[in-house]
């Protein structure tokens, strides 16, 4: 595995931890779809996760 891939599932892995803590436990999938995305999108996410209130705000930025 790449240092990218390692890079990206860190910012993912991170990005779950301040959602779980700001919205409470995630429901079923979320986890895996943010594993999915790519580091482009997991950035965009990062950069907006003080905006970021509610799961339908999160999914505006999850890619299917």
């Amino acid at each position: 595995m790449s240092l990218s891939v390692f890079v990206g599932k860190g910012i993912a892995e991170t990005i779950i931890r301040q959602l779980c803590k700001k919205l409470g436990e995630l429901p079923c999938g979320y986890k895996e779809r943010i594993l999915g995305q790519d580091r482009q999108t997991l950035e965009l996410i990062a950069e907006n996760i003080f905006e970021i209130e509610s799961l339908s705000d999160l999914d505006r930025f999850l890619k299917q």
